[in-house]
């Protein structure tokens, strides 16, 4: 099979990279162990995948998909994993909610791609953006404070559940 091309590559390698950011940013920022120790992990697991996928994007499409697909299975379950603990304690979370099932549902489809380097490019391009727009769109807790759905704007308060909603603050861009 052909290299991945200069585009498909920045795109594979693009996405761990930022989740490795955004994770190191949500670690710092979670009040909770349990979300800290999955941060944690997606943090260890997103670097390795940025590694990983720029070594073999240069040996083939095939190989780079199978890794960024099962780093988007591992990324999607635990972003669901955590954007379910956070919705138990603040609510809302739903644009984090759907964008884990998506990108588990997307990493499934990368492992079982076997098209051509187009397919593959069309296929990476189509999650890119929908992850994209799934970061960026708000994700209301009940108690009225706007979080958003994604690490690299997390909800940070100044206790875990404090008791004026205006003490809440959104932080991070994209």
């Amino acid at each position: 099979m052909d290299r991945v091309g200069e585009f498909g590559a920045a795109l594979l390698i693009a996405y761990p990279a930022t989740d490795t950011i955004a994770s190191a940013i949500d670690l710092r920022r979670e009040p909770t162990r349990t979300v800290r120790t999955l941060q944690a992990i997606n943090l260890l697991t997103s670097a390795a995948a940025t590694l990983l996928v720029t070594l073999l994007a240069r040996r083939g499409a095939t190989d780079a998909m199978n890794a960024f697909g099962g780093w988007a299975i591992i990324a999607g379950a635990i972003q669901l994993s955590v954007a379910l603990r956070r919705r138990r304690r603040v609510g809302g979370q739903w644009p984090m909610i759907i964008s884990g099932a998506g990108s588990l549902f997307a990493g499934i489809t990368f492992l079982d791609w076997t098209g051509s380097q187009a397919a593959a490019l069309h296929a990476l391009e189509q999650y890119s953006i929908g992850g994209g727009i799934w970061r960026r769109c708000p994700s209301r807790p009940r108690t009225g404070a706007v979080g958003w759905g994604s690490p690299l704007a997390t909800l940070r308060t100044a206790s875990p559940l404090p008791s004026n909603p205006r003490s809440y603050r959104v932080t991070g861009t994209l």
